[in-house]
């Protein structure tokens, strides 16, 4: 916050300090830097004011927050997906000698694993 502080000519009570570093230690320390040294680096607004609205750090932060949950949340789906995929192609060629997968017919695990759309390379190990 110091930083920030200097690098936009800003004269900042210990009090405001104390208030923005509480409001942004809920969030990860390497998000927190990024977005100091974003808004450390932006060129002042003619009228704005050298210290900037909590807001204008904690949005940033709250965005990067929810697109990291979104990008996990899009990781544990795919992983999900992956797991059913493979239990079902290995039980169906197991049972039948045969997995059918977008109107093509695989005969083993390594046969899905090379040659499937969208499953290709992902064969657990």
């Amino acid at each position: 916050m110091r930083l920030l502080a200097e690098a936009r000519g800003a004269t900042v009570s210990d009090k405001a300090y104390e208030m923005y570093a509480t409001a942004v230690s809920e969030f990860p320390d390497a998000d927190v830097t990024a977005v100091v040294h974003r808004v450390a680096r932006r060129r002042r607004g003619e009228g704005e004011k050298a210290w900037p609205e909590l807001g204008e750090l904690i949005e940033p932060l709250e965005h990067l927050a929810n697109r990291r949950r979104e990008q996990q949340w899009a990781e544990r789906e795919r992983h999900a997906e992956l797991t059913l995929f493979w239990q079902v192609a290995r039980e169906r060629i197991e049972a039948n000698g045969v997995f059918r997968y977008n109107h093509v017919d695989y005969h083993s695990l390594e046969e899905v694993n090379e040659k499937a759309p969208r499953y290709r390379g992902t064969m657990p190990r």
